[in-house]
């Protein structure tokens, strides 16, 4: 696997793009399991089972498939190479069957709040408030201020959730 390199660049998959992709998948699965696929509700003269053998079934079966690929807006390819993309950049946690941050970010993000913290002077989200306030009061360039500021709300948007709601 690729280790990641701080830069990556790869078309993001659309809604429509995954809406294709999970219909697509309806497909595949509903043949797998050997019933008579469709996208959206079943009509009341659908069958329930798909038989390979039937033209009729084989013709709804390409209707369904052309009509994904006729989707001028859908890329199938930006939903897969993005997974791919994630998964060959270890942004995902390896050793997580779920969809889990690699752990190497969380802690990353700890040392850089650390160093933001020593920076402005306090870490603690009610002095951090406290803080903002006194910031916008000073008599300081607007540029000073915002870059003051904009460093208090990045610590309190990464402030441990306990912080956050109690401060």
């Amino acid at each position: 696997m690729g280790k990641f390199s701080g830069s990556i660049r790869m078309a993001k998959a659309t809604t429509k793009d995954i809406d294709g992709a999970m219909d697509l998948c309806g497909i595949v699965e509903a043949l797998d399991r050997g019933y008579y696929p469709g996208i959206g509700e079943p009509g009341e003269d659908t069958p329930t089972f798909f038989d390979q053998h039937d033209v009729e079934h084989l013709r709804h079966l390409h209707t369904l498939l052309q009509s994904i690929a006729d989707r001028r807006d859908v890329s199938l390819f930006r939903v897969v190479m993005g997974m791919d993309t994630i998964l060959r950049n270890d942004i995902l946690d390896p050793g997580d069957d779920c969809l889990a941050l690699n752990p190497k970010f969380a802690a990353n993000i700890k040392l850089l709040r650390d160093a933001l913290a020593a920076l402005v002077g306090s870490g603690d989200v009610a002095e951090l408030r406290a803080m903002e306030l006194a910031v916008r009061q000073l008599p300081a360039s607007d540029e000073d201020k915002a870059v003051t500021i904009n460093a208090i709300h990045v610590l309190i948007a990464t402030a441990p959730e306990a912080e956050v709601s109690h401060g």
